[in-house]
């Protein structure tokens, strides 16, 4: 299953929800789920791997532990308007 954006706009209740239902389905009907997304706590919480890019460069690939810096604020991000996104996938 491949997922862009999936909880974008969604209050932070719906936004958890969405994320369990599909932790749950990809645990019962054992599925490969592949998301884009901008909410690296929730990445971190959900995700088995995570691959972090910008510009369209992997900066950070591995489990959320050691893929994500200690401090989130310190990931170097698109330099300017038009910069690639930060996903977690």
């Amino acid at each position: 299953m491949l997922l862009d954006e999936p909880t974008s706009n969604l209050d932070m209740h719906y936004r958890l929800e969405v994320l369990e239902l599909l932790h749950r389905l990809k645990q019962v009907n054992r599925l490969a789920i592949v998301i884009a997304i901008h909410d690296l706590n929730m990445a971190a919480r959900f995700a088995d791997e995570l691959i972090m890019l910008d510009q369209g460069r992997i900066i950070a690939q591995g489990p959320p532990g050691p893929a994500l810096p200690g401090n989130t604020a310190d990931i170097p991000l698109g330099r300017g308007p038009g910069s690639a996104p930060l996903r977690a996938l």
